[in-house]
Parts: structure tokens; sequence; C-alpha cells
């Protein structure tokens, strides 16, 4: 189910409403994330490796557009959130004016990276 007919019917009411008529031009934007299974089921162990058990969430789901949807059509992928807020300043998004990274976690994310690139796959 797309939102397309509900857009559609939305700005047709009420440009009728007014007396005036509406033409919709609506554009698919970039398709959702979707992690492969067993992608995301090794991306958990390589940050349980690294950061133990603690270390391994599930962030909560975002509206925001993200390119790398298009490389998940074409090959299995997991998309994964590096924690960088320091736990001090103000906790604020990434394209936020006012985020602030800590550089402590990123040799984090290049062990987290390194233990991913080292874990067996499946065969197949």
């Amino acid at each position: 189910a797309t939102a397309e007919p509900v857009v559609r019917e939305a700005v047709e009411t009420i440009a009728a409403t007014y007396g005036v008529r509406a033409e919709v031009d609506y554009v698919q934007g970039v398709p959702p994330v979707v992690n492969d299974e067993t992608c995301a089921d090794l991306a958990a162990s390589a940050v349980e490796q690294v950061l133990g058990a603690d270390g391994v969430g599930t962030a909560v789901q975002s509206s925001g557009g993200e390119d790398f949807a298009w490389y998940t059509e074409e090959i299995p992928g997991v998309y994964l959130r590096l924690g960088v807020w320091d736990g001090e300043s103000e906790e604020t998004d990434l394209h936020h004016p006012g985020f602030v990274l800590d550089e402590a976690a990123l040799p984090h994310g290049a062990r987290i990276f390194d233990a991913f690139a080292r874990t067996d796959r499946p065969a197949g």
C-alpha cells in the first residue's frame, strides 16, 4: 500500500473546496532500507565481539531517505548505526547543526568493520 491514493484524494478534495482543480505529480523517492537477515546476524555478532552483548541494539525506524537502499536491492546488506554521542553534550540527530561527534567512538566502529569482514559467511 502506498500513500499516493490518499495524497491524491486529499489534494483533490481540498482543491475542490476552493473551486479549483489541482494536479498531483506523485514521484516515488528512495526505497526503504531492508536489512538482509543473514547480514544482520553477522553484523550483530561482529558488534558483540567488539562491544559485548550490551553493544547490540535496535535503532528506531526513521522516515529519512538513504541511498544505501538501492545497494540492498542488488546485493544482500545491512545498515548499521554506530552510537557516537559522548553522553554529556546535547543529544541531537546526526544532521542537526549542533551535532557533536565523540571521536572516541571511531576506533570502535573500525574494529566492528574489521570483525564483520573476518566473520565466516555461510556457504552459498
